[in-house]
């Protein structure tokens, strides 16, 4: 498939400057071809060989690819390499070692591993699919650096163990089009050590007998979306092992036969989109929080609310 996605980090832009985002302006910040005597860099690549672009505009939205670009050594080459520089007459120091493994860096062929990152105007959302933190901030530090505008900031998300505690323990009803998967890990508050409960009905009463004895909390629920997508549901708010099931998954394999990559792109995520929208919808009315906005007053006078224990009065 053209376009996969496996995490979800959730993020909100200023929508009304997507406009400015091409791929001169991300050229900055680009992976080359070959990325020289270095170990590593991360940036943003083109799609694919077929899809030159970087900047991808489908189904309304917007569509980047970030990837990181490793380069790495056999092991014992560099020291070896080293050795026989020693050997030759130089000096021993770091920097011999630094040039030596910039000289055998440059022969290397480079990786690049990649995530979607999917800009919905339409939202105000963007969804970076990478499941590395570092790798997240990472992409709001570039996309910021280029475009100030975009005002992209990660989505800040409270109580999510706690609500995902009340609805194992049925206290908080599960959200419309929600359900429980078969999988949840439970944290010891004291020691922070987890325990894994796979394949069952949940909730179960071993997991309740955890939660009501002995005060463990639910910081992991797998869950099925809208009988179309499998998630599970981490505190701090990540969505990891995000895969399509049933009809979904049929959809994107039937649209493989498209004729080209573009194509098939175009239509994966119009698939997807069908699914993310309202997943997204959802989890930001669950779990986000806003920032306080203090009340205008009715006669127009600034009026600076009373704070206690950080909550306005």
């Amino acid at each position: 498939m053209a376009f996969s996605l496996s995490a979800m980090r959730l993020c909100r832009f200023n929508a009304a400057s997507l406009s400015i985002l091409d791929d001169e302006l991300l050229e900055p910040i680009q992976i080359p071809d070959n990325i020289g005597g270095m170990a590593r860099l991360d940036g943003f690549t083109n799609w694919s060989d077929a899809i030159g672009a970087t900047v991808v505009r489908t189904n309304e939205i917007v569509l980047l690819r970030h990837g990181v670009a490793t380069k790495s050594l056999p092991k014992g080459a560099l020291k070896a390499a080293v050795r026989a520089k020693i050997d030759s007459g130089m000096a021993p120091s770091p920097t011999l070692n630094k040039i030596v493994q910039e000289d055998l860096l440059c022969g290397v062929l480079q990786s690049v591993s990649s995530c979607p990152v999917l800009l919905d105007p339409s939202t105000g959302l963007a969804i970076l699919g990478c499941s590395s933190e570092s790798q997240a901030q990472n992409i709001v530090l570039q996309l910021n650096a280029v475009a100030p505008d975009l005002d992209l900031k990660p989505i800040v998300a409270a109580r999510v163990s706690q609500k995902l505690c009340e609805w194992m323990e049925s206290s908080l009803p599960l959200p419309k089009l929600m359900a429980f998967g078969r999988k949840t890990v439970l944290l010891n508050p004291d020691d922070k050590s987890e325990t894994v409960y796979r394949n069952q009905e949940l909730p179960s009463d071993p997991v309740l007998d955890q939660m009501t004895k002995y005060g463990r909390i639910v910081c992991k629920l797998a869950m099925v979306f809208n009988q179309a997508l499998q998630l599970t549901v981490e505190d701090p708010l990540v969505l990891s092992w995000v895969s399509p099931i049933d009809a979904l998954k049929q959809a994107l394999i039937d649209s493989s036969i498209h004729p080209t990559e573009r194509a098939q792109l175009d239509e994966e995520v119009k698939l997807w989109l069908g699914v993310l929208r309202p997943l997204t919808e959802c989890l930001v009315r669950e779990f986000e929080t806003l920032p306080y906005v203090a009340p205008t007053p009715e006669d127009g006078t600034a009026k600076l609310p009373w704070i206690f224990e950080g909550l306005a009065a």
